[in-house]
């Protein structure tokens, strides 16, 4: 009796190991799932495809008005003014509409941040704020040298909302990211970058509507 009991015992054992064995797989696969949900940029996009490596400027003659007078003003010669982005929403770091601008950001644990970054923003490299005043309300497109992970908050910290994406731009001349806003009018906005991995020096051009 004895015997059968231990037999039993070891039977149910090895039965319960291969179930966890068998289930491994689905585990680990349903938890890369999650993982890869977490990465996801929350952000719509339009144009389904992933931006090139290698830029096509004539897909930049296909592009509506407002998408065609944002990559005019990306690729526009002239050198880019210096901003230094800030540490804390304090002080002056205007960016003006329209024109290219590099900034340096900073480290992302030496930025007092306005707002949580979403969820999704895993790389905390670099960070900092800019800020700019808005003339019409409307759509504010963001254009960027690099992925970075945008909020645009204003005095009484409300978080604006965000619009789009659009992979045209991106295909077309190259940029990194772009993203748009509806903004408030004449109403004064700290722009805060974070998320972003490839080195701190980042190129920034602000569309306003028309």
């Amino acid at each position: 009796m004895l015997l059968n009991r231990k037999i039993q015992h070891f039977l149910i054992q090895s039965l319960i190991v291969v179930l966890f064995a068998a289930a491994g797989p689905a585990v680990r696969a349903e938890e890369q799932m999650i993982m890869q949900n977490d990465e996801e940029d929350p952000c719509p996009v339009n144009a389904g495809t992933a931006a090139p490596d290698d830029p096509d400027p004539q897909l930049c003659s296909t592009l509506p008005p407002d998408l065609a007078r944002a990559a005019a003003e990306w690729e526009r010669p002239d050198a880019p003014l210096s901003v230094n982005a800030l540490n804390r929403p304090e002080g002056e770091a205007n960016v003006p509409f329209g024109t290219k601008v590099k900034t340096k950001l900073l480290p992302f644990q030496d930025v007092s941040l306005l707002a949580k970054p979403n969820k999704s923003v895993k790389v905390k490299n670099f960070a900092g704020l800019l800020s700019f005043r808005t003339g019409k309300a409307g759509a504010y497109r963001f254009l960027l040298s690099q992925y970075a992970w945008l909020e645009l908050i204003d005095a009484s910290g409300q978080v604006a909302v965000v619009l789009d994406a659009d992979l045209r731009l991106d295909n077309c001349t190259g940029m990194g990211r772009n993203v748009s806003f509806q903004l408030d009018a004449n109403t004064r906005y700290w722009l805060q970058m974070s998320g972003v991995k490839n080195g701190a020096e980042l190129e920034l051009v602000i569309s306003a509507p028309q």
